[in-house]
């Protein structure tokens, strides 16, 4: 990270989804820790993503908190 701006290097490697996707199949994506996920398992939520140029929204968390409390707060503040 450059001065606000994202390396042309990074691009690369920068990868993402849209909110509507992050919480198709039932939130998968907030309530599953990758941890815990067989190597099978961590593929298939790779695969959901895709290579982007920017990022409209970055959105940080724990695994600490609840997926079903993550989802739900998503949920209500998008409509």
């Amino acid at each position: 990270y450059v001065s606000g701006r994202i390396r042309e290097t990074d691009l690369e490697i920068l990868r993402g989804m849209t909110l509507r996707e992050s919480l198709c199949r039932g939130a998968s994506v907030w309530r599953m820790n990758p941890e815990y996920l067989s190597v099978r398992a961590r593929e298939v939520l790779f695969q959901r993503s895709q290579l982007v140029k920017h990022l409209d929204v970055f959105m940080s968390h724990t695994w600490v908190s609840g997926g079903w409390s993550k989802a739900l707060s998503l949920l209500m503040q998008s409509g």
